[in-house]
């Protein structure tokens, strides 16, 4: 799980929703992408809130020689304004079936 902020963070931990990671801005460098990408395992899925990311194209391609390049990436798409905080934990288990 990839979120904006620590406060996201607390609030995933407290829905016992864990392995998440704060980017700590609006958007994702390709070095950050890549060692989040590397840490996942190949069956493994990364989930984006939009708020970390705030359009689609956002998330940097991970460069081809990487042998971490294939990964399940998918955005969780959140209201306009809202942030994961704003979300009960049953609204965070139904927007994240496979957690």
């Amino acid at each position: 799980m990839v979120v904006e902020s620590f406060s996201a963070i607390w609030w995933l931990a407290e829905a016992e929703i864990v392995n998440a990671v704060a980017v700590m801005g609006a958007s994702v460098s390709e070095k950050q992408a890549r060692l989040i990408t590397e840490l996942v395992p190949e069956d493994g899925r990364v989930w984006i809130y939009r708020t970390a990311i705030r359009q689609e194209n956002e998330w940097p391609r991970v460069p081809q020689s990487s042998s971490h390049q294939h990964r399940f990436v998918r955005c969780v798409k959140i209201e306009d304004g809202k942030q994961p905080t704003d979300l009960s934990a049953e609204e965070l288990h139904i927007r994240l079936p496979v957690v």
